[in-house]
């Protein structure tokens, strides 16, 4: 499990690499690691997950800008996430790689929604192509069929698509396409649970922030971090959601 942390910690760095140059429209791999303040490249010992932060003090070695918190927390969510993954599945190697992969993306997808209320199309579109490849490999995880896989990715669509057109602006297209993309991985049951438990969580944090004069009700909330999370309890909780879900049909 600790490996699995420290590799869970390395992919949270490249992650917010894939984020940032994503929207700078760099390249993932030249030049290499620098601060986005003065271009200063960073040496080995300033690229340490989490520990160069806390080393460095949260600054540039070079013009002491102060370096944003979301490169250690994506960080350790994602070592959390690598580690929940060993610690459910640890001999089950192709379920702990799907969970990897799965735990990534999401990650990933919340980061940028969360900081530009984006999801960008090139990785929903890779997700969702994975989640498609991945039904075609016998698998020990959910045990999706092609078939299951394809329906869940055209009804996450299907839906998103329908409420986006009764709602203008409700949601964008990066939406449409990351529902698309769960489909893909979790079916169609799994999907729905997603869905209810993201939609409850939204009207929650919306209705507090209209309780607390944060937001008025013109206020865009992103949906892409709910999605996130109620596919992350779906994927690892499947059984506690199951129960959760009977409770309300009673």
């Amino acid at each position: 499990m600790i490996l699995s942390i420290i590799f869970g910690l390395c992919i949270g760095s490249f992650l917010n690499v894939c984020a940032l140059r994503w929207k700078s429209k760099e390249s993932l791999f030249f030049p290499s690691s620098h601060c986005p303040q003065c271009g200063h490249s960073l040496q080995w010992f300033e690229n340490i997950p989490v520990l160069s932060f806390i080393f460095l003090k949260g600054q540039c070695r070079l013009c002491h800008n102060h370096i944003s918190l979301q490169y250690p927390l994506v960080e350790l969510i994602t070592g959390f996430f690598f580690g929940l993954a060993t610690f459910f599945y640890p001999f089950k190697m192709i379920t702990l790689s799907e969970s990897f992969i799965f735990s990534a993306f999401l990650i990933l997808l919340t980061v940028t929604d969360l900081k530009w209320k984006l999801l960008p199309h090139s990785f929903t579109h890779l997700f969702l192509m994975i989640g498609l490849v991945l039904s075609c490999i016998p698998k020990i995880h959910l045990l999706l069929s092609p078939a299951q896989s394809l329906l869940g990715m055209l009804v996450g669509g299907g839906l998103l698509l329908i409420i986006s057109e009764l709602v203008p602006g409700g949601m964008g297209g990066g939406d449409v396409k990351f529902a698309s993309g769960l489909g893909s991985w979790l079916g169609l049951y799994g999907l729905l649970r997603v869905f209810i438990i993201a939609f409850l969580l939204g009207g929650l944090t919306a209705g507090s922030l209209l309780f607390l004069k944060k937001a008025n009700r013109k206020t865009a909330i992103a949906l892409g971090p709910f999605l996130s999370v109620g596919a992350l309890l779906v994927w690892f909780f499947p059984n506690v959601v199951g129960f959760w879900m009977k409770g309300i049909a009673l």
